[in-house]
């Protein structure tokens, strides 16, 4: 922040950023503001981002036996299926699974 801005400055009381004081109400709707996921949880929606990424239960990921891809939330009924349905090839060795 310019010195010529230290006495217009504030800080965020959320993040203790220092911002002009007539960007307060911006940031707090750009970083602070409340947004539900499609999952159902509540969260600041600088937040959101990671969580669709990181450990909402509707972010897809492939099963660890046949790289289907499904949301997290089918994935342990998928691969208990799955998993009963592969077999080690005898002549090989290959691990062989279901193609879902």
């Amino acid at each position: 922040m310019p010195k010529k801005d230290k006495d217009s400055h504030a800080h965020c009381v959320k993040c203790g950023i220092a911002l002009h004081s007539r960007d307060i109400e911006k940031h707090m709707d750009f970083a602070h503001k409340l947004v539900t996921c499609e999952c159902g949880l509540e969260m600041e929606i600088q937040l959101l981002e990671t969580h669709k990424a990181e450990t909402c239960v509707f972010r897809i990921v492939s099963c660890k036996y046949c790289d289907a891809k499904m949301p997290l939330s089918l994935l342990a009924d998928h691969e208990s299926l799955c998993g009963g349905k592969t077999v080690v090839c005898s002549r090989c060795s290959f691990l062989l699974t279901c193609f879902v």
